[in-house]
């Protein structure tokens, strides 16, 4: 687990502009054993699961940065530095999530197992990872609806159905 923020890749920046580098920065984070994702990851950890070994809940946080080349040169900064440590300044990335986009064509928030939108009060969620210096900052999370409508809920509907077919006939 790398807790700093630590450089993943220095490549050239989108727009072309050669005297700007984009650099890809990650951490991984720990989440709490008090959530109900890391309790479970918590006690399960090295079990085997549908997806392969059960590890410790891990989050990993990624953010892109255009840098100068000239500062790039002066922190001599390569892949795999811990990036606080070369620039001298203390960093972290947060999360934020927002009802707006934070860029134009930016897809909101899905449920990757299946593939709902999320939203909070019927408006799309979108989710931003920043770097930031600011170490009190913390991430801005926003609590999204609940489906009603489960496959497990689904399911259970016409099954419940099915029954109700059997004891009436």
């Amino acid at each position: 687990m790398r807790k700093s923020v630590y450089v993943a890749s220095i490549s050239d920046a989108k727009n072309g502009n050669e005297t700007l580098k984009r650099v890809e920065l990650r951490c991984e984070i720990q989440k709490p054993v008090n959530s109900n994702s890391g309790k479970i990851n918590f006690l399960l950890a090295g079990a085997s699961g549908p997806k392969g070994e059960i590890g410790l809940n891990m989050e990993k946080r990624v953010t892109w940065e255009n840098i100068s080349v000239k500062n790039i040169d002066a922190w001599d900064l390569k892949v795999g530095d811990d990036f606080a440590m070369k620039t001298g300044i203390p960093c972290k990335i947060v999360v934020k999530e927002s009802t707006t986009p934070f860029y134009e064509g930016q897809n909101p928030k899905m449920n990757p197992s299946t593939g709902e939108i999320l939203t909070k009060d019927g408006m799309e969620i979108y989710r931003n990872q920043v770097l930031t210096f600011d170490l009190s900052d913390t991430d801005s999370l926003i609590r999204h609806d609940v489906s009603l409508e489960t496959p497990f809920s689904t399911e259970f509907a016409k099954s419940s159905e099915k029954l109700e077919d059997v004891i009436n006939s």
